[in-house]
């Protein structure tokens, strides 16, 4: 397993914002992490990623214990994650955004085929490189975040709410690539609000609710559970084909 999380808490102050997180990620897989707002699943992601600290629990990437790495040690281990809001930086350029990305990979030759397969996924951001990230449309920022992400050799991408505030084609368009990552070799752990969506392409899902990880199964047949159906699908609704 690439991916281990065991019974991780995170607590901000007094607050705990994680109380009891499980999952496991495997080599290759596309894992949707689910629930509503304030559920806990951001917060994983940063501790996951060693933005914030666990305070009991264990995280554990290709075997070895990430917990109390900091977060540039961790992205060298390969992850990376692209945070709710993309993250990118909306005052230097597409290529410069790009450039970030890439620092820390010392192999030139291999920059270079990583930029091309990136270009081959967002063919539009390579007419664009001289452009701020900041005036690129909603679905071409997203783009740049997972782009720049790809540049650092990732073995996990972990990526927040990747449909907020997108057209649906472009979301289609930016789940295809992941779904590409994956048969490539790279696992994604995709933490999403859009439900439906998610679980029609993850092989795998988990639900939080209030810090805790409560429901998990194979995608699809969490799409046909009447648990999930009826708290985030609606009670009308019918489960799909994945």
């Amino acid at each position: 397993m690439l991916l281990e999380v065991n019974s991780i808490q995170v607590c901000y102050g007094r607050m705990v914002a994680v109380s009891d997180v499980s999952l496991s990620v495997p080599e290759g897989g596309f894992v949707a992490m689910l629930g509503a707002n304030g559920a806990g699943k951001s917060t994983t992601l940063r501790a996951i990623s060693g933005l914030v600290a666990i305070s009991q629990g264990a995280i554990r990437f290709a075997g070895a214990s990430v917990v109390g790495l900091p977060a540039h040690t961790i992205a060298r281990l390969g992850i990376a994650h692209v945070p709710e809001g993309r993250g990118v930086l909306s005052g230097l350029t597409v290529q410069e955004n790009l450039h970030a990305g890439a620092m820390g990979n010392p192999d030139p030759k291999h920059i270079t085929g990583l930029r091309d397969q990136v270009f081959g996924y967002f063919p539009a951001l390579q007419s664009r490189l001289g452009q701020l990230a900041g005036l690129l449309s909603g679905g071409e920022q997203q783009m740049l975040a997972i782009a720049r992400a790809l540049l650092k050799s990732p073995r996990l991408l972990m990526i927040d709410e990747m449909s907020l505030g997108l057209a649906p084609q472009v979301v289609d368009q930016l789940m295809q690539v992941l779904v590409e990552l994956t048969r490539q070799g790279v696992a994604v752990l995709c933490v999403e609000q859009n439900t439906r969506l998610a679980l029609k392409y993850a092989s795998h899902g988990y639900v939080l609710e209030t810090g805790r990880s409560t429901i998990e199964g194979p995608g699809a047949a969490l799409l046909s559970d009447d648990r999930i159906v009826k708290a985030y699908l609606g009670r009308a609704a019918k489960p799909i084909q994945a």
